[in-house]
């Protein structure tokens, strides 16, 4: 699985006084995608099977991403409030679905009865991707030695785009996301950060069709790290933990006596992420 997501141009800020100010950026939207998929079964026994399933997918897009946002600051209470507003317009897309499916059966007692099949078909869209408005607002208050943030953002609900059997494009719900923070200063040259936070899925179980791969999976975590400061050098040491409960639809990778069945079925998911950063 291979996704690259480019996001780049010019921003402007415009202040209309200490406190207040608001910006505007136009970014240029690029997205490439590759994924392949492969599944191998086999049966050894008198009579012996193979059945090996590739999917092979390639999407790219391009278009344009305008965000607006405002910062206030109310200096006697130590306080900031910000807000931004964005969604990404799809100009051109191209998206490529190739399935490749092989079936061999071979009897050693009788080798005139072997049996080989070989089901291809490929599947080609230019709809273009709905993406949701994305509307963020947050908050900071700062006395030292602690800073406490929380964000919240919207995404609005998006149709899917396309007719292709197995989709290229899928509906999204209206949801929200947020998160909270904590950051301490200690010991003159060392700060703790904690964090909490929201990673929803962005569509509906019902929405999964039979012939897709994907995951519905509602996320939440938390963080924490401390970082030591010398001279300007900062050295960052932290993890990241979420999990979370959903449904995942299998389409053709599944395995065992969840192979064909179209219904999806419950997973776990948790990830753990531990990292060291340094700057300079």
């Amino acid at each position: 699985y291979k996704s690259q997501e480019y996001n780049i141009g010019p921003s402007y800020a415009c202040p209309v006084s200490d406190s207040l100010s608001f910006g505007l950026t136009m970014y240029i939207h690029y997205k490439t995608r590759e994924e392949i998929l492969n599944q191998l079964f086999q049966y050894f026994g008198p009579m012996q099977e193979t059945d090996l399933t590739t999917v092979n997918i390639e999407e790219s897009e391009w278009g344009v991403r305008p965000l607006m946002g405002c910062l206030l600051k109310i200096k006697p209470i130590h306080c900031s409030f910000g807000f931004s507003l964005s969604r990404t317009f799809i100009v051109n897309r191209d998206y490529n679905y190739r399935y490749v499916r092989s079936y061999n059966q071979h009897d050693e007692e009788f080798p005139e009865d072997d049996y080989f099949e070989l089901l291809e078909f490929t599947e080609i869209s230019e709809a273009k991707r709905e993406y949701p408005y994305v509307a963020s607002v947050g908050a900071a208050f700062s006395k030292p030695p602690f800073m406490i943030t929380g964000n919240l953002t919207w995404y609005s609900q998006t149709d899917r785009k396309d007719d292709n059997a197995t989709p290229s494009t899928f509906p999204t719900k209206e949801f929200f996301n947020g998160a909270l923070g904590l950051e301490y200063h200690f010991l003159t040259r060392y700060t703790l950060r904690l964090g909490l936070f929201t990673d929803y899925a962005n569509s509906e179980t019902s929405t999964i069709q039979p012939t897709e791969t994907r995951e519905v999976i509602d996320m939440y975590g938390g963080g924490a790290s401390v970082s030591y400061e010398r001279e300007n050098k900062f050295v960052t040491v932290g993890c990241i933990y979420s999990r979370g409960d959903g449904q995942a639809a299998l389409g053709d990778f599944g395995f065992g006596e969840k192979q064909w069945e179209e219904a999806t079925i419950d997973v776990k998911k948790s990830i753990l992420i531990l990292y060291l950063s340094m700057s300079m």
